[in-house]
């Protein structure tokens, strides 16, 4: 084994018997898939903070394959004092619990969930007995009891869902605007005069470029765009957990009518003369 601090090993197989190629690579695509949807759930961004490099590969009967998170480069300022040891641990000690449970383990959101079940039914299909090991999780099988699981929670949280999730932008007036100095999440509210009620939105008060422009949109007109809670019954949306915010000009910044160039339409020539022509062509 490898000695780093941060790892997640992924084992396949048994001495007695060989398993499908394709089945593998499956199975590899579908757990990284799983890590990257944890990672995305704890991320103040929305979006992934980690890649996964291989560091070590086993070959024979059984084959393992050894992971480990590598901080992507970006301008922004992460999450504090991460290093990837949650996501792996999350994802050995929530595999655990779905072995037996078919409630859902901590941090593993719907999407988590989904690749989670993909994940596990490839290894049912291919009859892959897989094995999850981390620095501080040893040997944790993944049992073909985990699939039945993973739906019934998914299917349980699909009955008692009162809002689903959706990317996407919302136009309106910036108001209540609270806690931009400090404080873990800071939160404002967006005035929408179609519907005309507040959407509660809040964003990472590490994310200094939002408090700049939270800060200079107040009573303007923007454009919201992040994480949108949409009501199952009144389909409005709820909230919204902000990633990027645009302001839109006032309205005295408009172009106005009378700033148009003027249109001409015959070509210089006097009005009367131009459909004298035109008739005449008829």
């Amino acid at each position: 084994m490898a000695k780093q601090a941060n790892w997640v090993k992924l084992q396949v197989g048994s001495s007695s018997r060989r398993i499908s190629a394709e089945g593998f690579l499956q199975f590899l695509e579908s757990a990284l898939t799983v890590l990257g949807e944890l990672d995305r759930e704890q991320s103040h961004f929305g979006s992934p903070e980690f890649e996964w490099e291989i560091i070590e590969v086993g070959h024979g009967s059984p084959i393992h394959v050894t992971f480990q998170p590598t901080r992507l480069p970006s301008p922004r300022k992460s999450r504090a004092a991460s290093n990837g040891r949650d996501i792996v641990d999350y994802f050995a000690k929530g595999m655990s619990h779905l072995n037996e449970s078919n409630t859902a383990p901590r941090r593993f959101s719907a999407a988590v969930l989904r690749s989670a079940k993909q994940m596990a039914s490839i290894a049912t299909r291919y009859q892959l007995h897989p094995v999850i090991s981390t620095p501080t999780q040893r040997r944790i099988e993944v049992k073909e009891s985990a699939p039945g699981n993973i739906d019934w929670v998914i299917k349980s949280q699909e009955l008692n869902k009162k809002h689903h999730v959706e990317r996407g932008s919302l136009e309106g007036e910036l108001r209540k605007l609270s806690g931009i100095a400090g404080g873990r999440r800071d939160r404002l509210s967006l005035f929408n005069r179609v519907l005309e009620e507040y959407v509660p939105c809040t964003f990472s008060s590490r994310l200094s470029e939002l408090e700049d422009l939270a800060k200079q949109g107040w009573k303007r007109r923007v454009i919201v765009s992040g994480k949108i809670y949409v009501s199952s019954t009144s389909r409005h949306p709820v909230k919204i957990e902000v990633d990027a915010i645009q302001i839109l000009p006032l309205r005295t910044e408009l172009p106005r009518l009378a700033d148009l160039p003027k249109l001409d339409i015959t070509h210089g020539m006097e009005e009367s003369e131009y459909v004298r022509r035109l008739r005449d062509a008829l």
